[in-house]
């Protein structure tokens, strides 16, 4: 099998800092893909997101629930744009679902449990999919301040149906790691505002490390 190099990067919130580490770093060579999770902007402005894939011109961009519609109809016309789709990686697919189940918090994108589960379903999700989800899956780096599990019952219910290799997610801001749910890894990445991502390695295995940006 050949060996497959992800950097996953989510959260920014419109952090000109991230901009600044990204461009002083040369990705070529280095990685297979690089994932964007969402949540590039707070609401906006597009000129970030569209900095940001200048920067990163082939990533596979999901929106996240602050991103504004104008960052989203920027995102749709981006080369990997993959929210509800799926584009072929190498020996792998990727499939994307931007925006986040239901918060208390009114977000510009939410969605109903069943339309999360709808829209992955139709993508085409399988074993051999590396799945991008900006919401981390229900029960797995979910957990709210109280304790209360948060995450997206549909993304779960499709990893649990599907297997997929991998889950990627962003969201929780305080939450990182990596676990295996039956044969699907779940990486949660941290929130790039720390200027930090994920390098995730597929071979015979699958290693996830946070590394500074």
């Amino acid at each position: 099998m050949k060996t497959t190099k992800i950097l996953a990067i989510s959260d920014i919130h419109a952090e000109e800092q991230v901009l600044d580490r990204l461009r002083m770093v040369s990705f070529k060579g280095k990685y297979d893909a690089v994932a964007v999770l969402g949540d590039i902007t707070s609401s906006g402005p597009v000129s970030f997101a569209k900095d940001l894939a200048d920067i990163l011109p082939d990533s596979f961009f999901i929106f996240g629930n602050n991103d504004s519609p104008e960052v989203v109809q920027f995102l749709t016309g981006c080369r990997n744009y993959c929210h509800a789709k799926k584009i072929q990686l190498g020996d792998w697919n990727v499939v994307g679902f931007g925006g986040s189940n239901k918060t208390p918090f009114n977000t510009q994108f939410e969605f109903d449990e069943a339309e999360i589960e709808k829209g992955l379903e139709k993508a085409g999700v399988d074993e051999y999919s590396i799945l991008l989800t900006h919401a981390p899956p229900f029960g797995f780096f979910d957990t709210a301040p109280g304790g209360m599990h948060v995450g997206s019952v549909g993304i779960r219910k499709i990893i649990d149906r599907h297997k997929p290799l991998l889950n990627v997610c962003g969201h929780m801001h305080e939450l990182s790691g990596s676990m295996l749910h039956n044969e699907t890894m779940i990486v949660k990445v941290p929130a790039a505002t720390r200027l930090v991502g994920t390098e995730i390695t597929i071979s015979d295995s699958i290693q996830a490390k946070t590394i500074r940006l």
